[in-house]
């Protein structure tokens, strides 16, 4: 009799406590994905919580589906889909059989972001801007340069034959 009790003692822990599931996360230009193992227990709560353990999808047994966090995109039964990676997500499912199951999904934001095709387009291209505005502001300097002094050369060559002629009439006055 003592034994059945231990046993059943046993199996009741077993039952409360969390299996730890494995948790995948990946990065595309759509956002970040967290996914959890598929599982066969039918009607389970799901949350989905972020680092600082905030609910960011409620997903009751009966899939009944409550966002909370604006950067949801999507929320399922073991799928998480935001808009914006969060390097720290939290996975929890009870089921009626009694089954927990908690996921601890990590991931390294910075490290992982897709490049944008717009991206790297503009990082070609502003170099190649910035030299292109460099070289047509030194020919318009230069331009500027040579006009005003061929301006002052006329004044100065027309100049020089005003006081000739001023002074060859001079010349012939006296």
């Amino acid at each position: 009799m003592m034994r059945w009790r231990i046993l059943s003692l046993l199996f009741v822990v077993q039952l409360s406590r969390a299996t730890v599931l494995p948790c995948n996360v990946t990065q595309d230009a759509e956002g970040t994905h967290y996914r959890v193992p598929e599982f066969s227990d039918a009607h389970c709560d799901v949350q989905w919580l972020n680092a600082t353990e905030h609910v960011v999808a409620n997903l009751g047994s009966h899939g009944a589906e409550q966002v909370a966090w604006p950067q949801v995109a999507r929320a399922g039964n073991r799928t998480l889909d935001t808009y914006k990676c969060s390097p720290l997500m939290y996975y929890s499912r009870t089921c009626p059989s009694g089954a927990k199951q908690q996921a601890t999904c990590t991931f390294n934001c910075s490290k992982n972001l897709p490049a944008p095709e717009e991206g790297v387009l503009l990082a070609a291209t502003c170099p190649l801007a910035g030299v292109l505005v460099l070289v047509l502001v030194l020919v318009l300097v230069l331009v500027c340069y040579k006009r005003r002094a061929s301006l002052n050369r006329k004044r100065r060559d027309s100049g020089s034959t005003q006081t000739e002629s001023s002074v060859s009439l001079q010349q012939q006055e006296a």
